[in-house]
C-alpha cells in the first residue's frame, strides 16, 4: 500500500485518519477542522458532560469519534450516547466503531426530526463538534 492510499483510506484499510482526510478533500467547507479533535480537547468536552439517570447524551458532529472516545473513557455509557452525523461515510464509520450507541444520521439543525421520540425531553448534555462553515 502507498503512502496516499493509507492517508486516503484504500480499499483493504479503513483508518479514522485516512476517512477524516478523504472526507476534508472532498468537502472542506462540511469537515470545518484541519485536523481531527485532540484527545485533550475531548478529555475537557468530557468533563462538563452532566449525566442523569435514564438521560443521554447528544453529540452533534462526531466525525471519527476522537470526541466520542474520550467520553466513553470519562465513564459515559456508550448506550448513553446519541451521534448526529451529515456525513453518510462518516455515519458508516461511528456505526461500526461504536455499536453500543445510537448513531443518526441526519442534520443536526434538524435535531427536532432526527432525534427519536423516545429520547425527546432525556438529553442531560449536548456536545456539538459542528464545523463553523458548511
Amino acid at each position: 500500500m502507498t503512502g496516499l492510499e493509507w492517508i486516503f483510506g484504500g480499499s483493504s484499510v479503513r483508518t479514522a485518519l485516512g476517512l477524516f482526510w478523504r472526507r476534508l478533500v472532498s468537502n472542506p467547507r462540511g469537515i470545518g477542522a484541519v485536523v481531527p479533535s485532540a484527545p485533550a480537547l475531548g478529555r475537557r468536552m468530557a468533563r462538563e458532560v452532566l449525566l442523569r439517570d435514564g438521560e443521554a447524551v447528544v453529540e452533534l458532529g462526531p466525525g471519527t469519534g476522537a470526541v466520542t472516545e474520550a467520553l466513553i473513557k470519562a465513564g459515559v455509557p456508550e448506550e448513553r450516547l446519541i451521534l448526529v452525523e451529515r456525513d453518510s461515510e462518516m455515519h458508516g464509520y461511528l456505526v461500526d466503531r461504536f455499536p453500543g450507541a445510537l448513531v443518526l444520521h441526519g442534520d443536526a439543525a434538524e435535531l427536532g426530526q432526527v432525534l427519536p421520540q423516545t429520547w425527546k425531553g432525556r438529553v442531560s448534555t449536548v456536545i456539538s463538534s459542528l464545523p463553523l462553515l458548511g
